[in-house]
């Protein structure tokens, strides 16, 4: 049982699926949420362009009044490089062609690709490539990635497992001399049904040396 949740993203890799900046969002918040309002805004701004109903001089109007968070994409000052990497350049001298609103588009479908899939197939191919070795990925597929985190993590909240003196008692192997009507039996009974999420998970991990139980709780840690 390993103490950290299997990311979204990892789904969508060995189902051979691309991801997406929600995926991103997941494992780099402020990136991630950029992107998709990017995203979202060039959007917009295709639709515009594409309105048939519109002049030509109203489409422009409107686009130029679009904003990010209040301010003018031109006054982000963003250049064509990879966010916080200021040295990867998405294009030829990208260093030297400024983000607008028209090229927003083509901006963030470059820092997709680049983050999202050419600069990691290498790792993930290799990561595919290791994992097969011992269990074909490709059987996976039929779980979803909660069902999989669930599988090979446990559970992430020991609130959701039952922790009632009735419960614990069942799986206490009582042994030396200990028995159910013991006084220090009893006693830690009564503190261990007590105990709040991180006491319970640092009780657990104290016992099995993971802070998870695996799926079926008490009942399928062995030895008791």
């Amino acid at each position: 049982i390993r103490d950290f949740c299997l990311s979204r993203g990892l789904g969508d890799v060995y189902k051979r699926q691309e991801l997406t900046f929600e995926d991103l969002a997941i494992i780099h918040s402020d990136i991630g949420s950029s992107m998709m309002e990017f995203s979202d805004l060039a959007s917009k701004v295709a639709k515009l362009k594409s309105d048939p109903t519109m002049t030509r001089e109203e489409k422009r109007h409107v686009i130029q009044s679009l904003r990010y968070k209040g301010s003018r994409v031109e006054d982000l000052f963003l250049t064509f490089t990879l966010p916080g990497q200021s040295d990867w350049e998405l294009i030829p001298k990208g260093s030297s062609v400024d983000v607008t609103i028209d090229n927003l588009g083509l901006f963030t479908d470059l820092v997709a690709r680049t983050i999202l899939k050419d600069g990691i197939a290498r790792q993930f191919e290799a990561f595919i490539e290791g994992f097969n070795q011992i269990f074909p990925i490709s059987s996976l597929k039929i779980f979803t990635v909660s069902e999989l985190d669930l599988l090979l993590c446990g559970s992430p909240s020991t609130l959701d497992e039952d922790w009632t003196k009735e419960t614990l008692l069942e799986n206490i192997k009582l042994d030396h001399g200990y028995s159910i009507h013991s006084r220090a039996v009893r006693y830690l009974l009564n503190i261990l049904s007590e105990f709040s999420d991180l006491e319970r998970r640092q009780f657990v991990r104290f016992v099995t040396g993971s802070p998870r139980l695996p799926i079926g709780g008490f009942k399928s840690l062995v030895p008791k």
